[in-house]
């Protein structure tokens, strides 16, 4: 008869082996017990025995054969542990054997999961989408689980600084292309890092986006895939032209363009063909099917910047639990942070904020970092948050210095790891949907504010 442990010999074998070293000095145990998993365990004898160790390890009770004995017979009284054990003891392998079980142990579970990856997608009973979605998630979590970084020593992080004068590689970093806005993100915002653009709709978080995009495309280093969750193709490119050109939407819209529209073009054109830049237009909104089309990308042209509008318009599909839209977002948003930093992409996501700014209209409408739909996960997990306040949005005429508000904004730093939180006003063409600099003599840090003098008999 077939059982877990004849079905893959060589696989019981070595968790026998490893299982016997451990119990035969218990003190081995320890420099090893967050790497080797319960769920390694194929045989289900064995894996009782190591989860049994493991709780004993995190407990800090005394480790010995008749207290791992007691505790067996406690929880599985139906077994023979005085025979299992006995068992064990005659597979010790030397010490320093010890990590190349380990290493095999990892191994026998990938293999055994690809082939249970395998057999699911197999499965003409199940349809297509579900059958590669869940192979698609069940290899991502065991990439997780066997992936062990190498911590980088303090000695080496102190040569680098000394060497480039700053923590961070130069070659990192990417721009916004607000000059005022960048040195107050530590020269701008760094691959690896989750950065969250917040605004009410309609108050250009997607312009904003656009408008990076489109400064990073022009100068042409960096490889950028722009994810769209709600506006189609046609849609996206008028508004992309009309942000490019800093040209009238309606105008383009009517097929009218400005006479020096050609190198610009044919330049966006030369960017989507090389793959330098693309577009997806992500209609069901589906979680897995979008990690599965970052990374196709990133294998076929390269990543340097993600780009998608909007993080509030993720699902995801699960039928094996049922979790409230709280819990989702914050388990795609840990997806997408940490497939980031394993592929060294920036990710830069939009995000809807709630009616809260408007019920402050005696104070200010400025946003705060609380007014993020969902914000409780996107305050944790953001490296950055950047905010985008326009009081023309409100029937305001003029900013509080008495500047007048017409096409103008500011972008304010609510979260910054490394950095200080301010506010950069910037200049916002309605009718183009561009976010650029205003000129110097108008350029203002709101910490700076003053009350001009014409003014001053109102305060």
């Amino acid at each position: 008869m077939l059982n877990q442990e004849n079905i893959y010999p060589s696989h019981a074998l070595v968790e026998k082996t490893l299982l016997a070293m451990l119990i035969n000095d218990g003190s081995r145990l320890y420099p090893y017990v967050l790497r080797i998993k319960p769920i390694f365990f194929h045989v289900p004898t064995y894996h009782w025995v190591y989860t049994e160790m493991l709780n004993l390890a995190k407990s800090n009770s005394p480790f010995d054969e008749p207290i791992l004995r007691h505790h067996l017979k406690a929880h599985y009284p139906e077994h023979n542990w005085d025979k299992e054990l006995e068992e064990l003891k005659i597979w010790v392998e030397e010490e320093g054997k010890i990590p190349l079980f380990i290493q095999k142990l990892e191994e026998n579970y990938a293999n055994r999961t690809l082939v249970q990856v395998a057999l699911k997608i197999s499965d003409f009973t199940v349809s297509e989408d579900e059958r590669l979605n869940t192979a698609l998630l069940t290899l991502l979590d065991l990439k997780n689980l066997l992936e062990y970084k190498e911590e980088i020593p303090l000695n080496k992080l102190l040569l680098r600084f000394i060497a480039q004068g700053r923590m961070s590689d130069p070659h990192d970093l990417v721009q916004t292309g607000l000059k005022k806005l960048d040195p107050l993100l530590g020269g701008g915002m760094e691959k690896k890092q989750l950065v969250v653009v917040g605004a009410r709709p309609g108050m250009g978080k997607t312009a904003f986006l656009m408008s990076m995009c489109n400064k990073l495309l022009d100068e042409g280093k960096h490889k950028i895939l722009f994810v769209s969750l709600a506006s189609k193709p046609s849609y996206f490119l008028s508004r992309m032209l009309a942000n490019r050109l800093n040209f009238p939407l309606h105008k383009i819209s009517k097929g009218e363009l400005p006479p020096n529209y050609d190198a610009s073009l044919n330049q966006l054109w030369e960017m989507e063909k090389s793959g330098k830049f693309k577009y997806h237009y992500h209609s069901n909104n589906d979680f897995i099917s979008l990690m599965a089309e970052i990374n196709s990308h990133k294998i076929r042209y390269g990543l340097d910047v993600v780009m998608i509008d909007n993080l509030q318009m993720l699902d995801e599909v699960n039928i094996q639990s049922h979790q409230n839209r709280h819990q989702t977002l914050g388990r795609n948003l840990r997806k997408l942070k940490q497939m980031a930093y394993e592929q060294n992409f920036l990710l830069v996501m939009g995000s809807d904020l709630s009616r809260s700014t408007e019920r402050r209209s005696n104070y200010s409408y400025r946003p705060l970092l609380a007014d993020l739909k969902d914000s409780g996960w996107i305050e944790e997990l953001a490296d950055k948050v950047l905010m985008i306040y326009r009081p023309e949005y409100y029937q305001l005429a003029e900013w509080e210095d008495g500047e007048s508000t017409k096409e103008t904004g500011e972008i304010i730093i609510s979260k910054n790891s490394l950095g200080p939180l301010e506010m950069v006003r910037v200049k916002y063409h309605t009718e183009s949907f561009l976010f650029e600099d205003l000129n110097e003599d108008h350029y203002l840090v709101a910490n700076d504010w003053t009350i001009p003098q014409n003014r001053s008999n109102e305060f």
